[in-house]
């Protein structure tokens, strides 16, 4: 695509503020596009919000603006494909002359090549391995995997998505899009599809994990203005205190939608952001926050928040969630921001937490390809390389400790299973040593940084292709490779 000028267009409009449309935001402040000159627009933003100095709004297609002038930009993943064709339709319909995708507009940026399907062959380098121990090693680093609970049936999502729905379900029906790539993915005998209502699993969950020196979970907290969803886990990690596992609570504040199936405009459940909200939620953590295994750092316990930035006020939240957890008795919290993709610095909200992490620094992606079938039509997102991902993390990693930032390593992504071809990859040469490669460096980065929490994405986020349970095809070696990073 040539290249735009901006500078033609007397407004740009910027649907969307999540990932792509920060990293397009991102963009356009390179470009030196003055704030003035763009309008941002997002549905999770019922109060202006501020990214990178620009103004995000609820939506407002009738807004007073020269359309023959502007030029929109519709700023989501590719796996929106279907809210995407919705949106443009929306917008000429509105009148506006001038419409653009920003992964199109960014895509020489990444790097992107064209790749006829029948000459496409990926490769995924891995070896079976049994499993290792490495209990009794020391470090000083505390590993975290992220852990998600929807592996148990609940009323809501037998509803929305069809009876006995788990996150197994969505992973069983995986197919291959390419040659070579690896889907579907089976969780080995050892575990096999289990369900995390059942006590017995999670205890030998938290052995696995404490074999491998694993110290804790990040559990997924799914929490809307006090109505709870997938809580099982948690709740029987909390009553059966011989579970030897740490935990703390990430919430997870997005809102659900039918997105897997391309909708994003039926909302399913959404946070109000009331009032009261700040209150409950710390009353809600109040019990998990005294247990001796939920994670402090320097004897305050952790929470982390998935998307603050959609958050209304959140720096009155937050202070808010710190007096009545004084109040309760609890003292002290540690709040850590995670970044999706914009930096506590880049959102303006530095002194509003106590730190940031990463989560799983998918925008870091570039050398990419995208297949087209013998018409030249598309029949893929952009298939990114692991190798080239591995790369960039470890390299544009100096001086990015502006406040205190904690790192973490993402062993793959393929979201196939949710997505099919709308799915977003990032597996594609995935070898065995540039995962040990990541890992390492980020151990290493660590320590030098004083951290003493590395997160990774993730525990079991199979529908993603990011675990570090066992498969059946290459068994141990994910997680074996990851402790031997840590421990060796």
């Amino acid at each position: 695509m040539k290249s735009l000028d901006f500078s033609k267009f007397e407004k740009i409009i910027v649907y969307g503020a999540g990932v792509v449309g920060s990293l397009f935001l991102s963009f356009l402040k390179d470009k030196n596009v003055s704030s003035k000159n763009v309008i941002v627009f997002d549905m999770r933003y019922k109060q202006p919000g501020d990214i990178l100095g620009y103004t995000v709004n609820f939506p407002n297609f009738k807004a007073d603006i020269n359309k023959n002038k502007a030029l929109a930009v519709i700023a989501l993943n590719a796996s929106k494909s279907l809210l995407i064709d919705e949106l443009y339709d929306k917008f000429l319909a509105s009148g506006y002359k001038n419409i653009k995708i920003a992964e199109e507009v960014m895509r020489s940026v990444r790097n992107a090549k064209t790749i006829s399907l029948c000459n496409f062959y990926a490769t995924y380098n891995s070896e079976y391995q049994d499993a290792a121990s490495f209990s009794g090693q020391k470090s000083s680093i505390k590993l975290i995997a992220y852990y998600l609970p929807q592996f148990h049936e609940i009323p809501e999502n037998n509803k929305w998505w069809g009876e006995g729905f788990t996150e197994w379900t969505n992973t069983k029906k995986s197919q291959p899009l390419y040659k070579g790539h690896y889907q579907p993915r089976e969780p080995h005998d050892d575990i096999g599809y289990y369900d995390l209502s059942d006590m017995n699993v999670i205890r030998k969950q938290a052995s696995l994990a404490k074999r491998h020196g694993i110290y804790g979970w990040a559990i997924y907290y799914y929490w809307f203005s006090g109505k709870k969803f997938l809580t099982t886990p948690i709740e029987i990690i909390y009553r059966n205190k011989d579970i030897d596992i740490n935990y703390c609570l990430c919430w997870c504040n997005e809102k659900w939608t039918k997105i897997w199936k391309g909708d994003e405009t039926e909302v399913l459940v959404e946070n109000n952001y009331s009032s009261d909200d700040p209150l409950h939620f710390i009353e809600d953590l109040y019990k998990f926050m005294l247990d001796e295994r939920y994670i402090r750092i320097g004897g305050k316990p952790v929470i982390l928040v998935y998307q603050a930035q959609t958050i209304p006020n959140i720096a009155n939240v937050i202070l808010k969630w710190r007096e009545h957890a004084r109040t309760l008795g609890i003292g002290e919290i540690y709040v850590i921001s995670s970044i999706q993709p914009l930096t506590l610095q880049e959102l303006g909200l530095v002194g509003c937490f106590d730190a940031e992490a990463e989560f799983n620094n998918l925008f870091m992606t570039t050398d990419c390809v995208q297949l087209v079938d013998d018409n030249g039509n598309q029949v893929s997102n952009d298939l990114c390389y692991y190798d080239s991902f591995v790369n960039r993390c470890t390299e544009e990693e100096a001086g990015v400790n502006t406040t205190r930032r904690f790192f973490s390593v993402t062993c793959g992504f393929d979201n196939t299973p949710r997505y099919g071809n709308r799915a977003t990859i990032c597996d594609v040469g995935f070898s065995l040593e540039s995962w040990y490669k990541l890992c390492k460096h980020k151990v290493d980065n660590s320590v030098a940084a004083g951290n003493e929490l590395l997160f990774v994405f993730a525990w079991n986020e199979w529908a993603e292709s990011a675990y570090l349970e066992p498969d059946k095809k290459f068994g141990y070696a994910m997680i074996n490779t990851l402790s031997r990073a840590v421990f060796t």
